[in-house]
């Protein structure tokens, strides 16, 4: 599937491989949660449908149930940093 969100592209590379996983949804989610900036999550959960496998579309929607339905707040800049 090719797309031009760089992080759909992640997101169903990392989906393609973790389909021996027992719940690929929810791994991926995880896998998510945990090494993703708050930054990169939001942007990701704005990304269109349309450039999402399956297993990432159900990743996204369980990040966004994990967040009551919203993206997280973004990353406030470092002092002295923009």
């Amino acid at each position: 599937m090719s797309t031009p969100y760089p992080l759909a592209r992640m997101a169903n590379q990392m989906a393609a491989n973790i389909a021996h996983e027992p719940d690929p949804p929810r791994f991926l989610a995880e896998h998510i949660r945990l090494f993703w900036s708050p930054d990169m999550r939001r942007d990701f959960a704005d990304v269109e449908d349309s450039a999402l496998c399956e297993t990432a579309r159900a990743a996204r929607d369980l990040l966004g149930e994990a967040h009551g339905g919203k993206p997280p707040t973004p990353t406030p800049p470092l002092k002295g940093r923009g």
